[in-house]
């Protein structure tokens, strides 16, 4: 074999194997944010200190289906199987409450009803956007996000979010410097893109919960940290493979809107380790669900992405009825909580009255 020869194979070889890249990359920023969507839902709208009192292992798994970490009971989860995967689509989409600016655009804007949703934008965005150049990206971007969050917090969050998972698949943001905040005379932003730790963002502050900053911040924070991680010299493979999990774990066990935080934070960890350091144990669950194989999947033959997810439209009276039986079956999910728990006491309060150092107190 001639030098020109040795050339081409390598030529060959290289691009090969960046593709392989960037494929991988793509796949595990999509699943990454799907899998932050799901695990979050575990501590959604909770404190940081009952996430700690609800799970004290800190150890989640959604596979498979029977060894499923069970959720805890409240009205907020209960409909929910921790198995299904996520519960919040990975698009942006207006909602009616108060907070999404779409629904309301004439509102005066406060720092506390800047709507988190426009952060599920980036998953599928940022990939759209992988032949664009930054200025472009922002401005997909930001077009977006205007449909359903006019808020310019949202805007910047999204372009921003989109523009560094692009960013990080392209393999053009590696370490801390790349993803630095710019210099904005902005200190609220650059309070929350700037953030230390996970703890001085406050992200169980419920004045605050959903505050798109605070999402925008948990994304920036822990590509730092997976940076940092990388970066020490003593890293090694089990380091890159075990840190979506880990820092994933730690996000959403300080609560507050733990899903959104998770899913945009999940988007940027997989865009920047690829899905191959995803964790089997909450991947398979998710993709079994759904149908995912290796190069099995077509969105286009699958009837749940239709319009009326492949089970027809349900007339009014239909929803009203579903939505009874749901709330039926969440109140007794609660009340048998409730016996279980009481029926506890009852039975540890038993066990004290029969130590011998108790009946001799009598």
């Amino acid at each position: 074999m001639n030098e020109s020869e040795r050339s081409v194979l390598s030529a060959a070889t290289t691009a090969e194997l960046v593709l392989f890249t960037v494929h991988d990359r793509i796949i595990g920023s999509i699943i990454g944010s799907a899998l932050g969507d799901a695990i979050g839902l575990y501590t959604e709208f909770l404190s940081a200190q009952t996430s700690r009192d609800s799970y004290p292992t800190r150890r989640f798994t959604l596979s498979p289906r029977g060894q499923a970490t069970p959720f805890r009971i409240d009205y907020h989860r209960s409909p929910t199987h921790p198995a299904t995967g996520p519960t919040t689509p990975t698009m942006p989409a207006c909602s009616s409450s108060p907070f999404c600016t779409a629904a309301a655009p004439n509102r005066r804007r406060t720092p506390l009803t800047s709507p988190p949703g426009s952060p599920h934008a980036h998953p599928p965005l940022g990939p759209m956007c992988i032949g664009k150049t930054q200025a472009e990206t922002f401005d997909r971007a930001a077009a977006l996000s205007v449909i359903t969050h006019v808020d310019p917090r949202c805007v910047v969050s999204c372009a921003i979010g989109t523009d560094l998972i692009r960013g990080l698949l392209l393999g053009e943001y590696v370490s801390e410097a790349d993803v630095d905040a710019p210099p904005l005379d902005l200190d609220e932003f650059n309070r929350h893109a700037r953030a230390p730790t996970l703890e001085a963002l406050q992200l169980d502050d419920s004045q605050k919960i959903g505050y798109v900053y605070k999402c925008l911040g948990t994304g920036i924070l822990c590509l730092r940290l997976a940076m940092r991680a990388l970066a020490d010299p003593a890293a090694s493979l089990r380091t890159r493979i075990g840190l979506f999990e880990r820092l994933i774990t730690d996000l959403i066990m300080w609560g507050g809107d733990a899903d959104t935080n998770a899913c945009f934070a999940g988007a940027i960890l997989g865009a920047y380790l690829g899905y191959g350091a995803l964790p089997t144990h909450w991947t398979d669950g998710p993709l079994r669900t759904l149908g995912v194989g290796a190069g099995a999947y077509d969105g286009k033959l699958d009837k749940d992405t239709a319009v009326d997810g492949g089970r027809g439209l349900l007339t009014k009276d239909q929803m009203e009825e579903r939505f009874m039986r749901l709330q039926g079956r969440v109140a007794q999910e609660l009340e048998e909580d409730r016996k279980r728990r009481y029926a506890e006491e009852k039975r540890a309060k038993g066990l004290f009255g029969k130590l011998p150092i108790f009946n001799q107190q009598r």
